[in-house]
């Protein structure tokens, strides 16, 4: 038996449902520094507490200080 295809307003729901889950995750601390260690991105702005450069590996290691700028 074939899958039944989705209707727009399912795909719709679903949508907005996994933006929720994501928006939802990336609130707390533990939930960026997952987040950034399974997409293993790069492009994203960091600050880091003690000056740009400094105590960057430390920075890098414990996603401190972590600021998503852009996730589609």
């Amino acid at each position: 038996m074939a899958k039944k295809k989705r209707s727009l307003a399912e795909r719709r729901k679903a949508k907005e449902k996994a933006k929720k889950q994501q928006i939802d995750s990336l609130t707390t601390f533990e939930g960026r520094k997952q987040f950034v260690q399974s997409k293993g991105l790069t492009n994203l702005v960091t600050r880091f507490k003690k000056g740009k450069g400094i105590k960057r590996n430390e920075s890098k290691k414990t996603g401190e200080d972590i600021h998503l700028i852009h996730t589609d």
